[in-house]
């Protein structure tokens, strides 16, 4: 099965994107290629960062023009991510991996293409015994559903965990990538809002035009604002905060300002350690605790 594990980033996200790489680089031998959707690299940095994927494709508006989403990058990146079978032709399946992430098990990728075999689809609900979900969080969750699509359908969705599309895989005749484009573009036809956002379609095609898909387990997109994750200095490596506080293998830094620094308490007991959920801030504060200890 050819597999291809996609990213995508403008030269605000390209340091993202060049630690999400690195952090995938090691398991390529799983039997992966890498593909980037530039938004708006500089050309050194794209130049640099194409040596070390497989594909570079810079993606136009995907959909009728749509002011002002049309021009916008982070609206082109959302509407872009029903589209790599057709950016990057020849796999039997794709994942979509958001340069903000961090791969700290590469076994992930494993998981990814599995549940994306047989025309089926992998997604990740924001479901966890460590989640808090608030009174806040929801309301953002209504907010996005209310933009898409009108009142009933939005509490319908209410109803079920909602699905981050920061972590999704599909086979490449998976009924995902149609549906996930034609909802897309109805829903654009009557947009509520500023914010163009992916996931609140992704979860109407999931939930209500019954998406054939496997549910995959939180650690292969931890959402971090809904549960920091906790250090494990001996073994390198960002764990759950419950017990048996297993480690987590695709972290997502789902925090709005990603390189403020983050409290981590540690498992061992010994107090905590600051890093933002960054590959090198991240590594970097766990060796230094490691030294200390």
């Amino acid at each position: 099965m050819r597999f291809l594990v996609v990213t995508g980033a403008d030269e605000a996200y390209a340091s993202y994107a060049s630690d999400l790489i690195t952090s995938l680089e090691h398991g390529r031998s799983l039997g992966f290629d890498l593909g980037l959707l530039d938004y708006g690299l500089a050309a050194t940095t794209r130049e640099s960062l194409a040596r070390r994927v497989s594909a570079v494709v810079a993606p136009p508006w995907p959909y009728r023009p749509k002011p002002p989403f049309d021009t916008q990058i982070q609206s082109r990146a959302f509407a872009t991510r029903p589209f790599l079978p057709d950016y990057f032709p020849g796999y039997d399946g794709y994942a979509w991996i958001d340069a903000d992430s961090l791969v700290q098990d590469v076994r992930a990728i494993v998981i990814l293409k599995a549940a994306a075999s047989r025309g089926m689809a992998g997604v990740v609900p924001t479901v966890d015994r460590s989640y808090l979900h608030t009174e806040s969080s929801r309301k953002w969750v209504l907010e996005r559903y209310r933009m898409a699509f009108d009142e009933d359908v939005a509490q319908r969705l209410m109803t079920v965990p909602y699905i981050a599309s920061g972590v999704v895989s599909a086979a490449a005749n998976s009924p995902l990538w149609r549906l996930w484009r034609e909802r897309f573009q109805q829903s654009l036809e009557h947009w509520r809002g500023e914010r163009l956002c992916d996931q609140s379609i992704l979860n109407h095609v999931v939930y209500l035009e019954k998406l054939p898909h496997h549910r995959l387990p939180s650690f292969c997109n931890w959402i971090s604002h809904l549960a920091p994750p906790m250090a494990d200095i001996a073994n390198g490596a960002l764990v759950e905060p419950s017990y048996p506080r297993a480690p987590i293998w695709i972290v997502a830094n789902s925090f709005n300002d990603k390189d403020s620094l983050r409290t981590l308490m540690r498992t061992d007991g010994r107090g905590t350690i600051q890093c933002a959920l960054t590959l090198r801030s991240a590594r970097n504060a766990i060796i230094e605790a490691r030294k200390a200890t």
